[in-house]
């Protein structure tokens, strides 16, 4: 073929990938608009291109879907996909007023009746199936059916062009959090305490008629321009005389939301939790609870610490600071019965009389702390009974013989409980700053107590060094612990998880070194204390290898492939010892021998005689022995993602390019399928991702393969989107993006489109710019980032951009010269500074 003809067959190939696109384009805005359009409709339409439509067309729905049900943006507001709204029926939409995680509001004019109103479009992720909107429709008529002067009127209800939405009044003023955050100083006390009546009373007025408000939150205030309080978003309102709006499902704003909430329980206290924290900000100018991670923000709701506003605000009177802490209360029998009971209390304080409500003693502190952890209290007080028995009996001594053997019990139990009070404290502890696990993902390998040493990205995950400082700290307190009661295997566990936990922040703040010596000491714990903490031998054996495989991914993440593969035979060797494995184990041997076949990216670079692609498939076809022997209920995600990985790994051990497609297509086979049946499951989809964009471009294959490649590729970032937006702070995703970016910009490089690859290259720099950003001593996200600004100064040298190929190369030295001396004989360092000098 000579390259005329050449030319002609790329510009016949871009036409046709145009023409796609275009139908594609067509296709997502009907989609988009509600409508349910199919690809075969399109392919009928299109024969010519029916093939490419029925292979994009799924994948395009696929992804439109998740990001409409989510409908909410990276703050938890709501978002409308991308549609802009301009008439609803009879409504002219004229603004937006404001948006929250339950919808969008706008003014809007109905001219019908030439009136202005107030219009909340709702998300459809609130609009699941036909029992919520059946549950929708009744809750709104519910809020309709209220009149109270302190209660936003609610007109009614509609839908139109698949969008559904409330109609109330149009009310001219402020949300209160927005008066909190514009004014400097907080509101007058009086003017709180007014504004607490009136709250306090259109609330009494809801719960006296059987609705529950369920959010009520200084955003869903309205303050008048006369300064009359208005509550708004009665919308999703629950109606206790109404069986259709019983559902135990948790709505509302997580900072606002009572702790017995969080169980599912939906009562008037509630309303009442929201009363107090929102007159609790009003007075202070900011929230009680102002944790922005979710798992902290948990733990301080379920046991929030002691509370002074007066210590915030010296001018707050003693009964009003009274009457809030009593609105906010975390436990419900100690909170106001009933918002009535607010709002007599505020008008007593409004008209200098006593109050009902009366300070916490000390005893009913006690006592709800007792309620609220009867573990812990339980332990404490028996620690407290066994000092006072100790005492009493110690005095009389001399008295009876016995009472030595009552010390010696009594001495034992304070023991004991102690310990279990430590341990509780420590637990707590690392349960926030430690990793936690997707809500979606499973461990190839069971679960620790405190977080399982798992394969897979963490979606809540942001590594801090202070959260590594914490974790290590603990240490010797738990060794303390061990020492105290040294028969106690629960103590072990603890320990060893805490370390995976502490190994899992190192290694993604780039430390990898430290991570595998803490996995070390893990090892080293269940090696020399489980025996005498009477460990099961299995779940010893269990643990141990689930650490050194993890120790094996470490090592070769830091090219260090011997030591790793050592890591991995020692796992091998545990776990096919004289013991009975589990489906958890097996999952942990078939992943051990995977990892021996397996050849990872970087690994590919390493040229393998026969003897050594012998040994490699056969550790290859062992971990395929092991997931088929395991019944297919028990771990079905794990089994389903590692039976993909066997034949993707096999791909890599071939040299025959008709078997490396198909055994390659049927691991990412088996991922789609999985996918399809649990779509929303985060692991699944990353496996995909990583599968689809595993591509070799150091050899160049042949033209119809580079077309399958970029599509893969292309596949593979349509599949990213939705994780990479759900979880933006996420750097295992954002470095697959990296990734992806940089093979499009060499394969539009290769195809002399100078213009798509300089724009994919930057895409990548951008990204990789953030990781550093993020994690600026992890000296992998400098070297890619030098790797990258190398690639696009030999883009710019193919162009003839002299100045700009120096620039860009400049910026690759800086980021290579910031790397400490110390890392200056990293593997990956090392590598770098070589392709940089061969440039």
């Amino acid at each position: 073929m000579n390259d005329d003809q050449i030319l002609e067959t790329e510009e016949a190939e871009f036409e046709r990938l145009r023409a796609v696109d275009v139908l594609a384009t067509d296709f997502l805005a009907r989609y988009r608009n509600g409508d349910r359009p199919t690809p075969e409709e399109y392919a009928n339409r299109h024969p010519d291109l029916a093939d490419d439509i029925r292979r994009i067309f799924p994948l395009v729905a696929s992804v439109e879907k998740i990001k409409i049900d989510r409908q909410e943006s990276f703050d938890g507001k709501a978002t409308l996909a991308g549609r802009e709204l301009s008439r609803l029926g009879d409504f002219r939409i004229i603004r937006e007023i404001g948006r929250g995680g339950m919808g969008i509001v706008f003014e809007a004019e109905q001219e019908s009746l030439d009136r202005r109103v107030a219009i909340k479009v709702l998300p459809k992720q609130t609009l699941l199936n036909d029992h919520e909107l059946e549950r929708f429709r009744v809750e709104a008529q519910t809020a309709a059916s209220m009149h109270h002067s302190n209660i936003v009127p609610v007109f009614g209800t509609g839908e139109f062009e698949g969008s559904h939405y409330l109609v109330m009044q149009l009310v001219r003023g402020e949300s209160l959090d927005k008066v909190i955050k514009e004014n400097d100083e907080p509101l007058p006390i009086r003017e709180v305490a007014m504004l607490g009546q009136q709250i306090s009373d259109a609330m009494a007025y809801a719960h006296d008629i059987g609705v529950l408000h369920r959010d009520l939150k200084p955003a869903n205030i309205l303050l008048q321009d006369d300064r009359a309080a208005q509550i708004t978003d009665f919308g999703l309102a629950k109606n206790l005389n109404d069986d259709r709006t019983a559902s135990r499902s948790v709505f509302g704003s997580l900072r606002y939301m009572a702790p017995e909430r969080m169980r599912g329980i939906s009562k008037p206290g509630g309303d009442v939790y929201g009363i107090g924290l929102t007159l609790y900000e009003l007075l202070v100018g900011r929230p009680a609870f102002e944790q922005e991670d979710p798992n902290e923000l948990l733990a301080v709701i379920a046991n929030p610490p002691e509370i002074s506003i007066r210590k915030q605000r010296r001018d707050i009177p003693v009964d009003l600071e009274t009457i809030v802490l009593k609105a906010m209360h975390a436990d419900s029998m100690l909170r106001y019965q009933t918002a009535a009971e607010v709002r007599d209390d505020l008008r007593r304080f409004l008209a200098d009389e006593p109050i009902e409500a009366r300070r916490t003693p000390l005893i009913q502190k006690l006592m709800m702390w007792c309620r609220r952890d009867p573990k812990t209290s339980a332990a404490a007080l028996i620690a407290c009974l066994a000092l006072v028995t100790a005492t009493v009996v110690s005095s009389v001594a001399w008295f009876m013989t016995a009472a030595a053997n009552d010390r010696t019990t009594a001495a034992l139990d304070r023991s004991e409980a102690i310990v279990d009070l430590s341990m509780k404290t420590l637990d707590d502890v690392v349960g926030i700053v430690s990793v936690s696990p997707s809500a979606s993902s499973m461990e190839l390998g069971g679960e620790w107590e405190l977080g399982s040493a798992d394969e897979f990205p963490t979606q809540s995950f942001s590594a801090s060094p202070q959260s590594a400082k914490i974790l290590e700290s603990l240490k010797p307190l738990y060794q303390g612990l061990i020492d105290e009661a040294p028969s106690r295997p629960d103590i072990i566990r603890r320990m060893v998880g805490a370390s995976v936990q502490h190994a899992r922040i190192l290694n993604q703040l780039g430390d990898n070194k430290q991570a595998i010596e803490t996995l070390q000491q893990g090892i080293g714990l269940l090696a020399g204390k489980a025996g005498e903490a009477e460990l099961p031998q299995h779940e010893k054996s269990f643990r141990l290898a689930s650490l050194h495989n993890k120790q094996g991914d470490y090592f070769s993440s830091a090219f260090k492939y011997s030591d790793a593969d050592e890591a991995y035979e020692k796992a091998v060797s545990i776990l096919n010892g004289p013991i009975e494995l589990d489906s958890s184990a097996k999952l942990e041997l078939a992943r051990a021998y995977l990892a021996l076949g397996d050849l990872r990216p970087h690994r590919q670079r390493i040229p393998l005689n026969e003897q050594q692609t012998e040994t490699c498939v056969a550790n290859v076809n062992k971990a395929r022995d092991i997931l088929d022997a395991i019944e297919p209920e028990s771990n079905a995600i794990a089994i389903d993602v590692l039976k993909a990985r066997v034949q993707l790994g096999l791909s890599k051990l071939t040299s025959d390019p008709t078997e490396q497609a198909e055994t390659k297509g049927a691991g990412i086979k088996i991922l789609k399928s999985r996918l399809s049946t649990t779509p929303d499951d985060a692991t699944v989809r990353y496996e995909l991702v990583k599968a689809l964009s595993d591509q070799n471009l150091r050899k160049l294959p042949a033209r119809p393969r580079v077309r399958e490649i970029a599509d893969q590729l292309s596949e593979a970032l349509l599949n990213l989107d939705p994780l990479r937006s759900a979880h933006p702070s996420n750097a295992t995703y954002a470095a697959a993006e990296v990734h992806i970016h940089h093979k499009l910009a060499n394969l539009a490089r290769r195809k002399q489109n100078f213009a798509e690859a300089e724009s994919q290259i930057n895409k990548a720099i951008q990204i990789q710019s953030q990781l550093v950003e993020w994690s600026p001593e992890n000296i992998s996200h400098r070297c890619w980032r030098a790797l990258l600004y190398r690639s696009l100064a030999g883009l710019n040298s193919e162009q003839n951009e002299k100045a700009q190929a120096t620039s860009a190369m400049e910026k690759a030295m800086l980021d290579i010269d910031a790397i400490p001396d110390s890392e200056s004989d990293h593997p990956f360092v090392k590598r770098v500074r070589d392709a940089l000098s061969t440039k």
